[in-house]
């Protein structure tokens, strides 16, 4: 005789004896609600989006470019990005101190 049917019905009668009992709940539970304020620190935009620089579009360069081309290229987009910096950074120091703009 296989031993899997008789273990199939003890599983089978273990499963409903423990459905059939009433838990008890103990004394010790509360059932009152405490309420908590917990502050949390919500991150507030310093500057408005419209503040932001655009960042310079690079100037573009063609693959013919002879070298005189492409140093006027390159110093006309350090040019842009020194300004770009120059917009940028009162902001960025605005933000450090707390400050937001109008």
């Amino acid at each position: 005789m296989s031993l899997a049917r008789p273990l199939t019905i003890v599983i089978i009668a273990v499963a409903l004896a423990g459905c059939d009992s009433n838990p008890t709940r103990p004394d010790d539970i509360t059932t009152s609600v405490k309420t908590v304020t917990v502050n949390v620190p919500v991150p507030v935009p310093c500057i408005a989006v419209s503040d932001i620089p655009s960042v310079p579009p690079r100037t573009p360069i063609t693959a013919a470019a002879g070298p005189e081309q492409k140093a006027a290229a390159v110093d006309a987009d350090l040019k842009a990005y020194i300004r770009y910096a120059q917009l940028a950074d009162p902001l960025i120091q605005q933000c450090s101190k707390g400050v937001t703009s109008p």
